[in-house]
């Protein structure tokens, strides 16, 4: 049975570092993080599946979407397809398939520089989103991460941050 709590349409964006040691360790914080955001109106979740924190927060979201009528939202870029190579070895899907139970928006790279291109990515997701859930140090101004919660915070979005 779902549970339909909300009728707004909250929206929460979730990203992170791409290589994180120990990931197992921020699964029940994550998991607690989402369900209470659920449970406080977010009913759409938008992510990167670019790395470690990314993934897993994908894992969570799909976990509750079995109780909760949740959207869950991934934004593709070229580095998604290149990050995700082995995703079809590990689950035996090809690429599509293994996000086929989510909308899917593609962003183009329209900057002959990737990083300026990352930047503005995550400026328009955050632009998005309600409140962001993040797992990041944020010290490093020139990491688009950095510069993603710079900009949320300039805009008074409500921040999770699960990095000690």
């Amino acid at each position: 049975m779902k549970y339909q709590l909300s009728i707004t349409n909250k929206c929460c964006v979730i990203f992170g570092y791409t290589e994180i040691a120990y990931i197992e360790r921020l699964y029940e914080p994550l998991y607690t993080v989402i369900e209470n955001e659920i449970k406080n109106g977010i009913n759409k979740f938008i992510m990167f599946v670019h790395g470690d924190f990314d993934k897993l927060a994908l894992y969570v979201c799909r976990k509750l979407r079995k109780q909760y009528d949740i959207q869950i939202v991934v934004a593709i870029t070229l580095f998604t397809r290149y990050r995700n190579t082995g995703v079809g070895s590990e689950t035996g899907l090809p690429f599509n398939d293994f996000f086929e139970d989510t909308t899917r928006v593609d962003y183009k790279i329209k900057s002959s520089s990737f990083q300026a291109e990352l930047n503005a990515l995550y400026e328009r997701i955050i632009n998005q989103g309600d409140k962001i859930i993040t797992y990041a140090s944020a010290k490093d101004f020139e990491d688009p991460i950095a510069k993603a919660l710079l900009s949320a915070r300039q805009q008074k979005k409500e921040i999770i941050n699960l990095h000690k």
